[in-house]
């Protein structure tokens, strides 16, 4: 953190010229940066890996929500979503087929408290593929709806 508005035009003109996150930090001490940062440097495949990591820390660190957990590791467990960028909204965890933002989802799936259905949503907010009661049937309907083209993630934005 800094109070020092030059700092702040100066991390801003260096992001802008692409300098790179060891660069960044060696220059800006007081900026912190994440493991999946550093991993988009490494390309889309360690970007993908570095943010379910992410995810699946965060997922364990909430037991009073196991059924995000649940839909986490269902999809985890299929190559084809393990393949892409996974990201959360509101809980609602979706799938892109590229690492940067905006992202381009391509399916995503709402898990609900206690005994609710999971939700397999076209997204973002586009409608709804249907409910399931478990977390595997909702990462198999959302599999269902994905096209064969798509997979695994590209670098950068749609």
């Amino acid at each position: 953190m800094t109070k020092d508005l030059r700092e702040v035009v100066a991390v801003g003109a260096a992001w802008g010229v692409g300098t790179d996150v060891p660069r960044m930090r060696e220059a800006f001490p007081f900026l912190q940066f994440d493991s999946v940062a550093e991993a988009h440097e490494r390309g889309p495949e360690a970007a993908v890996a570095a943010q379910w990591e992410m995810l699946r820390d965060k997922a364990a660190a909430i037991p009073g929500f196991p059924e995000f957990a649940a839909v986490l590791e269902a999809a985890y467990a299929e190559p084809r979503l393990r393949s892409l960028f996974p990201f959360t909204s509101h809980w609602t965890v979706a799938f892109s087929s590229c690492t940067g933002g905006p992202y381009r989802c391509e399916v995503a799936i709402a898990p609900q408290y206690g005994d609710g259905p999971y939700l397999v949503l076209r997204y973002p907010n586009t409608g709804v593929h249907g409910e399931t009661a478990t977390a595997a049937e909702a990462v198999a309907l959302a599999l269902a709806h994905l096209p064969d083209s798509v997979g695994p993630a590209t670098a950068g934005h749609p």
